[in-house]
């Protein structure tokens, strides 16, 4: 929630030595709360029916 919110908060969980896949968890999550979740469910959506992802 604080990488969402972009508050900087975290409680010693983040660092250095996290796998890597938490790390691009939180990138994701600090770039959608950044942009909003709206504005990139919109994107989202628009490149899955531009790409014929939905079925």
């Amino acid at each position: 929630m604080s990488a969402q919110s972009n508050v900087g908060l975290d409680s010693g969980i983040t660092g250095p030595t996290m796998p890597e896949t938490a790390k691009a968890m939180l990138i994701v999550n600090m770039w959608v709360g950044r942009l909003e979740i709206i504005p990139v469910a919109v994107l989202l959506g628009a490149v899955f029916r531009r790409f014929d992802l939905y079925r």
